[in-house]
């Protein structure tokens, strides 16, 4: 978790983060009260360094796996981040 918590504050820049909160939570921008009111739930989900992590935008959930190394859940996170879709309008 503490790894989690560096990437975001040290490794990240603005856009990544936005990318991370929308992964999350389905939007990218902070609700018009504040982040603070954001239940925002991060978790473990097996042992397997090959799975992506995994998102629960109705809940604000971050389930990932139990990394190894800082780098892997970098690694896997960017992937993530950077290759999911979401939801969208035509």
């Amino acid at each position: 978790m503490q790894w989690f918590w560096e990437i975001v504050f040290n490794d990240f820049d603005d856009n990544q983060r936005k990318k991370l909160l929308a992964f999350t939570t389905g939007s990218d921008r902070a609700p018009i009260t504040g982040l603070e009111d954001v239940e925002f739930i991060i978790g473990f989900e097996g042992t397997e360094e090959e799975k992506l992590p995994v998102a629960h935008t109705c809940f604000n959930q971050l389930l990932f796996p139990v990394y190894k190394s800082k780098e892997k859940l970098l690694q896997k996170l960017i992937l993530a981040l950077e290759n999911c879709e979401g939801f969208g309008m035509v």
